[in-house]
């Protein structure tokens, strides 16, 4: 009895080290379907998505590189939920036959397909791609720089969208932007000329000063060169503040802000010193002054006039 619990035990030993690494992992570890579920409520792939999660997910991962792990949950969260992995990652492109599948997907733009898709036509996307060319980041960098540099297709989300949160899309958007540019964050000497400088990173978007404005796109795209950035104070901190055409452009859609307290419609949640201001109470501040300065005169010239002569 004991020589064959040994010679069991030997040949599970064998089996598994004859077994490839992924085959005995599964069976170690089968996969719990029911954690899938969720995901099927926004995915009809999630069960085509499973042959690439199996071994993308940073927990089944097997000795893989950071950049090649992607989690079910990061993925399931972002705005390509909706699809498959071979949609992008399919075989290489037709005109391109030496290309892997990494550089196939690499190769597409954001507008390769959302262009052509209807209900995307009022995002403009042709115009993006215009803007996105004439850009410094194309300019400068060309092949090295591409859509996928800033909006991650495996975790993107965006949220300016909706308006819900717009702490939260300063705060996304800007981290896009310092994880390149790590050297030009609030402590940074570059910024040391702009007062209140955690305050300017925390209360408006890095593209908000950097990008031209274009007020027919969601978010502009044409990143201008550091030198004809936004540096005046009063091109915020005024009634015609450009973060009226940038940050809060999709908060009010109405014409009647300038009847009340000016910007502060739009701006619901911020402050900006000499932009939130109210166009009839500076009327009557100013017609008050003029009347006391004319009450002034009035009370002046009766007694300037009657003065007696020395």
């Amino acid at each position: 009895m004991k020589k064959l619990i040994w010679i069991t035990i030997f040949l599970l030993i064998v089996l598994f080290i004859l077994l490839p690494d992924r085959a005995s992992y599964s069976i170690i570890k089968l996969s719990d379907d029911s954690k899938l579920d969720s995901f099927r409520l926004v995915s009809e792939y999630v069960d085509e998505n499973e042959s690439c999660f199996k071994c993308h997910d940073i927990q089944d991962s097997l000795n893989l590189k950071e950049h090649q792990i992607m989690t079910r949950n990061e993925f399931y969260s972002s705005n390509h939920r909706s699809l498959s992995c071979i949609g992008c990652h399919a075989d290489p492109l037709p005109e391109s036959p030496d290309r892997t599948t990494k550089e196939a997907a690499l190769a597409r733009t954001c507008s390769d397909c959302h262009q052509h898709l209807k209900n995307n036509s009022h995002f403009r996307f042709a115009e993006i791609d215009a803007e996105y060319l004439q850009s410094i980041h194309h300019q400068r960098k060309q092949a090295e720089f591409s859509c996928w540099k800033c909006h991650d297709p495996h975790k993107d989300k965006i949220t300016i969208r909706n308006n819900d949160n717009i702490a939260g899309v300063i705060s996304d958007d800007n981290t896009t932007c310092l994880s390149c540019h790590k050297d030009a964050g609030s402590d940074s000497k570059m910024h040391i000329w702009l007062p209140e400088t955690e305050k300017h990173f925390g209360g408006v978007r890095c593209i908000d000063c950097h990008t031209k404005i274009n007020m027919d796109l969601p978010v502009a795209h044409l990143v201008l060169p550091k030198e004809d950035a936004v540096r005046k104070c009063s091109q915020c901190h005024s009634n015609n503040s450009l973060l009226l055409a940038t940050l809060y452009k999709n908060q009010y859609d109405g014409d009647g802000v300038k009847e009340v307290l000016f910007n502060s419609v739009v701006m619901k949640d911020t402050y900006v010193v000499g932009a939130n201001r109210s166009n009839k109470l500076n009327h009557i501040c100013l017609s008050l002054l003029g009347l006391t300065f004319c009450g002034i005169l009035i009370h002046m010239i009766p007694r300037l006039l009657t003065k007696p002569k020395s």
